[in-house]
């Protein structure tokens, strides 16, 4: 088995008051009266008036540019494993083994995906199963190999990418296995991969999106969609427990995402 380790503003110029009055000079030897010059008025530059735009609320660590409040939880609904109305996830530490030979960039993906997720807040930490006890494993397998693992559900969920799960009775999933033959092409196991190991914590409607980048060196970014994480992160707040239904979800996602 192959392991993977885990305004700026503008001052105000105020000149100081230039009060050049010019000295009076009086004429002793002249006939006429003696004359004064005009007196000039102290002058001050305008203030600029600001144009800074109006500073925008922040938003929270969930929201999703352009996506509303009723939108998120519509996707958090649809996104609920299957047809099940409860929440599940896991609440305990997910240990992963990989059986089969994945290629660089497949470990490259698995590694990166792993690394954002056990940056989220109430995430329990997913990481290799090294001299651990493993509650998931993830394959990798010739066609023959599949076929016989995941015969009695490749036509309901698939033929190149398949996930199972099994919860308690508390509505905690606590063990799963992943499935990806190794024929499926190269561009579609960058988004497979990522899409099941998302399927796997308890969420089925997944959007992966692919970057690639310019340069010297070009690189393949695969990421969730900004919708998908933002799922992730509600669904695994402290705050939502295994078991809460639709409308308890909701008056906390109310105050959690804005």
């Amino acid at each position: 088995p192959t392991e993977i380790p885990s305004v700026q503003t503008e001052e105000t110029a105020t000149g100081a008051p230039t009060d050049e009055t010019a000295e009076t000079m009086v004429t002793t030897e002249a006939t006429t009266e003696p004359t004064t010059a005009p007196t000039e008025a102290p002058t001050t530059a305008p203030t600029a008036e600001s144009t800074e735009a109006p500073t925008e609320e922040p938003h929270s660590e969930f929201y999703a540019e352009g996506v509303s409040e009723d939108q998120i939880i519509a996707h958090f609904n649809n996104a609920g494993a299957g047809e099940v109305a409860l929440v599940q996830k896991w609440d305990q530490p997910i240990n992963y083994r990989i059986e089969g030979m994945p290629n660089r960039q497949d470990a490259q993906t698995i590694n990166e995906l792993t690394k954002q997720l056990n940056a989220i807040e109430g995430f329990p930490s997913i990481q290799a199963a090294t001299g651990l006890e493993q509650n998931l494993t993830i394959y990798f397998l010739k066609d023959e190999d599949f076929k016989t693992l995941f015969s009695h559900v490749m036509e309901e969920q698939g033929t190149y990418g398949i996930v199972q799960m099994w919860h308690n009775d508390s509505n905690g999933i606590y063990s799963a296995r992943i499935g990806y033959r190794l024929s499926a092409s190269q561009e579609l196991r960058d988004v497979l991969l990522p899409e099941k190991l998302v399927e796997m914590l308890g969420i089925s409607e997944v959007t992966v999106e692919k970057e690639i980048t310019t340069g010297l060196k070009p690189k393949t970014i695969i990421d969730l969609s900004e919708l998908d994480w933002s799922v992730i992160k509600l669904l695994y707040n402290p705050r939502i427990h295994n078991g809460m239904n639709a409308d308890e979800c909701e008056m906390i996602i109310r105050e959690l995402y804005y």
